[in-house]
């Protein structure tokens, strides 16, 4: 596995403006000397390894066009996100009832849903109502700030003379004022490209409190203006209603194998209805989705949980793969290597 990291360490500061006396619920300020990191590999392992992949399930829909990459730069009271991932995807997530995480599409003609919801341009995705889920086709690229609950409720106080929106806090793609999300998007990328070309920036308190306090205030704005646009959205449709219902199903009974008849009665659909509703979310089939998510759990138990117990065979015929040369063949095509290789290179690093 090549995994590269660009880590820019400064001196340890003090206190920032916009921290709470106690924010000891704000884990990632507890690492305050790695300012600056960014992870680039060619296996989605690495990004899951990450403290922002830790709380998340990356599932890969189709093999990499190029490397993943994910940004992580700690700021006082917010963690800027930048990341690149080049192929079909779905992730799910639960982050912490402390973070407020938002984010804007980079690449806004790529197809992505975002629980549920088709994304288009000018949408904010809303990430902080428990737990969420994003697919996409053909590879994704987004920008995001996870902003800090506690300090978030201060500064809403300030700018808005009220308590924070209960919209605000729920899970969902919404409409925003198009001008204010691109000025989000590039107040993200220049403190990114700050950070990377120009490090000892940062070291000075009132630059860093400055350009803390640009993003959050135009964060703020971004999710203001979400309040006129809320109406404007459709209501899920039954395909998309019929497609979650199989993905929350999924969940919890993969392991079980269900067959497509089971999965209709999940659905309250037709086979047929299914079929387009998978192949209009995902571009494949509910069989092929269930084939995929099945090839990801193998791989995830060949780096984890098989590697000193079992071998290949055992792990894939416990996920349902009998035609184990049909399995191989799935797996290379989606992981472009060998699960024998995958098996490998884990015992590899164990005996290092």
């Amino acid at each position: 596995m090549k995994v590269q990291e660009h880590t820019c360490s400064l001196k340890r500061f003090e206190k920032a403006l916009y921290s709470r006396q106690h924010h000891d619920n704000i884990r990632f300020l507890d690492n305050i000397e790695t300012v600056y990191k960014t992870t680039h590999s060619e296996e989605i392992d690495a990004l899951a390894a990450t403290q922002t992949g830790a709380i998340r399930r990356y599932t890969q829909l189709t093999s990499a066009t190029s490397a993943f990459n994910l940004s992580e730069f700690p700021l006082d009271g917010v963690l800027l996100l930048r990341e690149n991932l080049g192929a079909s995807m779905q992730i799910e997530a639960a982050p912490p009832e402390h973070y407020v995480p938002i984010g804007a599409m980079v690449n806004t003609h790529r197809h992505a849903q975002f629980c549920g919801q088709d994304f288009e341009p000018n949408m904010l995705l809303q990430a902080s109502g428990g737990v969420w889920d994003l697919s996409f086709k053909g590879g994704f690229e987004y920008v995001a700030c996870v902003l800090d609950k506690s300090i978030l409720e201060d500064l809403s106080e300030t700018f808005l003379q009220h308590d924070i929106p209960k919209a605000w806090l729920a899970s969902q793609p919404r409409k925003t004022n198009a001008r204010l999300l691109h000025s989000l998007t590039q107040k993200i990328d220049n403190a990114f490209s700050l950070a990377k070309r120009y490090p000892y920036v940062f070291k000075h308190t009132g630059t860093r409190q400055f350009i803390t306090h640009d993003i959050i205030h135009c964060a703020i704005k971004v999710l203001g203006s979400t309040q006129r646009f809320y109406h404007t959205l459709p209501a899920p449709s039954r395909r998309k209603k019929a497609v979650t219902r199989v993905m929350d199903y999924l969940k919890v009974h993969l392991a079980d194998l269900p067959s497509i008849s089971e999965l209709c009665q999940v659905a309250q659909v037709s086979e047929r209805t299914l079929e387009y509703a998978f192949k209009e979310h995902f571009g494949v089939s509910p069989t092929k989705y269930m084939n995929l998510l099945r090839l990801n759990r193998v791989r995830h138990d060949l780096r984890h949980n098989g590697v000193n117990q079992f071998g290949v065979t055992e792990v894939a015929l416990s996920w349902g793969f009998s035609d184990l040369g049909r399995f191989s063949k799935y797996y290379h095509a989606l992981f472009k290597e060998l699960p024998s290789h995958t098996l490998r290179k884990k015992r590899a690093q164990q005996k290092c």
